[in-house]
């Protein structure tokens, strides 16, 4: 029996988790939005593969079903209850197991997402009362199976959660910093700059090590869920008869990397420390190289042409930071890139100034290789990439 996988991404970020399915072998026809992907017509090994091993989307989970909503909550709920009413949940809610309906929105509504969770989970349990006779319980805390409702703008999507929590979430970062990013915008960052796995990347603004970690993790084939398999189709019926096979075999197929593949340097000790211990919780300590280091001595530690990749969130202007300031660490940034980056390299930056980036990339010979929008949260920014120019 075929399924069809559906995720959720950041905003502006699905092109990059496509990348990273065609990178993991997860193929098919594939649907996008600007915040989801469908992949039609896949085994449940794949539904459970994806839900181990990919770090851009935000969520993952089986599709029931999708329909058009409006911005009026009479209108929406006509629709989900129609949609609702077209899904067999005998597989989907086992007899005597508690639900719960998480919602995730973007657009303009005159509902919100408590009210599109709460109506969702009424009418789940009219329809399942309906066709087994069975009222079901809601458990808002731990539920035994977790639904996602994710609305964007006129549409909508329900689907079985497969890892039973927001994707999101990474369980090494425990030393944080102010600057950090969200694991799945360090993963799309990474996807961004065209790395494949066996290049060189380095980050040469390290903050707590997400981008490094992210990208050893890629490099290895080793799960954010490695040292915590509690995903929700370990135990859902439709997926654990599957589950160990598919983990077991996944973990097998790790891979030793070699630590000079990835580096990460940053010019604060405290971030070094934090970036080191972060990484060992996610158990790539061993795979990336740190140090403190700041930007303008790159040169001192890399040999020339032998990076493929630099992938960071750079300084930039800000209250804390004079532009003065930011722009000459731009230069530095781009002067050691034209030493350490291949012929055919690229830098990839996460940032909210890309003027200041482009008019550095010029003084050195790079040209814009891509230009993004894309959203962290509801903060915009871009997703900024440059090779040399030919």
């Amino acid at each position: 029996m075929s399924h069809d996988l559906f995720l959720a991404c950041e905003r502006g970020a699905a092109p990059y988790a496509e990348r990273e399915l065609a990178i993991k072998g997860l193929g098919g026809e594939v649907k996008t939005t600007e915040t989801t992907i469908v992949v039609k017509d896949v085994t449940k090994e794949d539904l459970v593969k994806a839900a181990y091993l990919l770090q851009s989307p935000v969520r993952i989970g089986l599709l029931l079903g999708d329909t058009d909503v409006t911005p009026d909550l009479e209108e929406s709920v006509v629709q989900l209850e129609t949609l609702i009413g077209t899904i067999d949940f005998n597989d989907i809610l086992p007899p005597g197991k508690t639900f719960l309906v998480a919602c995730d929105r973007e657009g303009e509504h005159e509902y919100n997402s408590i009210d599109m969770s709460q109506e969702a989970g009424r009418l789940i349990k009219r329809h399942v009362k309906e066709e087994r006779g069975e009222l079901l319980s809601v458990h808002l805390k731990k539920p035994d199976v977790l639904l996602h409702l994710h609305i964007d703008g006129t549409h909508a999507w329900l689907s079985l959660d497969l890892v039973g929590k927001d994707a999101a979430k990474r369980a090494y970062k425990v030393f944080n910093n102010p600057h950090s990013i969200k694991g799945p915008t360090a993963a799309s960052l990474v996807m961004a700059s065209g790395w494949r796995p066996g290049e060189s990347l380095l980050d040469p603004y390290a903050s707590d090590g997400v981008i490094p970690i992210e990208a050893s993790l890629m490099a290895s084939g080793q799960s954010i869920h490695y040292y915590g398999k509690d995903l929700q189709c370990k135990q859902h019926p439709l997926c654990k008869d599957v589950f160990m096979e598919v983990v077991g075999r996944l973990d097998q197929e790790r891979r030793i990397i070699d630590p000079k593949l990835v580096s990460s340097f940053d010019a604060q000790l405290r971030n070094v420390s934090a970036a080191k211990k972060n990484a060992k919780i996610a158990g790539v300590d061993k795979y990336v190289q740190f140090s403190k280091l700041d930007v303008e001595w790159l040169d001192t530690k890399l040999e020339a042409k032998s990076v493929k990749r630099i992938v960071t969130q750079p300084v930039e202007a800000s209250k804390h930071v004079q532009e003065q300031k930011a722009v000459q660490l731009h230069k530095h940034l781009f002067y050691q890139a034209d030493f350490v980056l291949s012929e055919d390299g690229t830098l990839t930056f996460l940032c909210q100034r890309p003027d200041d980036l482009e008019r550095a990339a010029q003084l050195y010979g790079f040209s814009v290789r891509e230009k993004e929008r894309v959203f962290t949260g509801k903060l915009p920014r871009w997703i900024l990439s440059f090779a040399r120019k030919r």
